[in-house]
């Protein structure tokens, strides 16, 4: 039987509780907002006990942070990286060559990597505490790159100061 009368459909709301960001985001918001903006979803989606998702967005916040590094590392390193490769590449490839010299931040990423594609899967192999494991290594991995840009701004002021002596 047909009815004029619209039927409200009642969808839950998510309850949206105070949040303290990590210090880590805002120090690296300069290189990778899209990074920041995902993992504070990912943080509000572990919040609301969004568990099916939380995964599959720290998955992708990985690959914005490490490809926006490498992106950013461009100008400040010797490298035959582009871009192009940086920006194409598989995140397993984009991993190998941004962090091929850092194997601190390798170790971390590329197994929240490791689990992140395990959430996205039929079958899930990973840990039932792996999405804590995997905030912890990004949360590590994004100290650690947070520490090289702030050695690289170091650099920059002594390579300043040497100038103004010639």
């Amino acid at each position: 039987m047909y009815s004029d009368s619209l039927e409200t459909l009642a969808l839950p709301t998510l309850h949206r509780p105070s949040i303290n960001y990590p210090d880590f985001l805002k120090k690296i918001s300069t290189v990778s907002p899209k990074f920041v903006e995902i993992y504070k979803q990912c943080i509000q989606a572990q919040n609301n006990e969004l568990v099916e998702l939380t995964g599959i967005g720290l998955r992708r916040a990985i690959e914005f942070l490490v490809k926006d590094y490498g992106i950013f590392m461009l100008n400040h390193s010797d490298t035959d990286l582009t871009k192009e490769k940086i920006s194409k590449d598989s995140l397993y490839n984009a991993i190998q060559d941004v962090f091929k010299d850092d194997t601190f931040i390798f170790e971390y990423i590329d197994e929240s990597r490791w689990i992140g594609n395990n959430k996205t899967h039929y079958t899930d192999t990973s840990e039932d505490d792996s999405i804590n494991e995997m905030f912890n290594f990004i949360e590590a991995a994004a100290n650690l790159i947070v520490a090289k840009l702030t050695s690289l701004k170091a650099r920059n002021h002594r390579n300043g100061r040497s100038k103004k002596k010639d």
